[in-house]
């Protein structure tokens, strides 16, 4: 069976509650910034915090590839669920047909204080120079 469109959620932060504080990276400015609570997805790597920044998670791919849109990263929170989630998402589309088989795909995922993730962020950015 031919498929010409596939998408992955290549990985996924279903994180407390507390995890209120929503950010992304800038590569503007070379930091995290708020990122507003509209659910869905982004172009730029995400990180959920507690309110007081001494807890953080994120995500950052590194990953392109020929006919692949993404990564996209996604914030969302559950209320019903008291949960909250990020995650990284890829979608590739090859009008001739995708090949089938695995497919995988590397991410890097910071936690910490919000100040270690944001560093180490940037360390990733650096290094491959955004």
């Amino acid at each position: 069976e031919g498929h010409t469109y596939a998408q992955f959620e290549a990985l996924t932060g279903y994180m407390p509650w507390k995890f209120q504080q929503f950010l992304r990276w800038s590569p503007e400015q070379k930091k995290l910034v708020p990122l507003d609570k509209q659910l869905g997805e982004q172009p730029f790597p995400v990180v959920l915090a507690t309110e007081d920044g001494k807890h953080a998670m994120g995500v950052v791919s590194l990953e392109k590839r020929k006919g692949m849109a993404g990564p996209g990263y996604g914030r969302f929170y559950f209320p019903n669920d008291k949960v909250v989630k990020w995650n990284c998402v890829y979608r590739l589309q090859d009008k001739d047909g995708l090949q089938a088989g695995d497919y995988s795909f590397r991410m890097l995922v910071p936690f910490g204080t919000v100040a270690e993730v944001e560093n180490t962020i940037k360390s990733i950015m650096e290094k491959v120079k955004e």
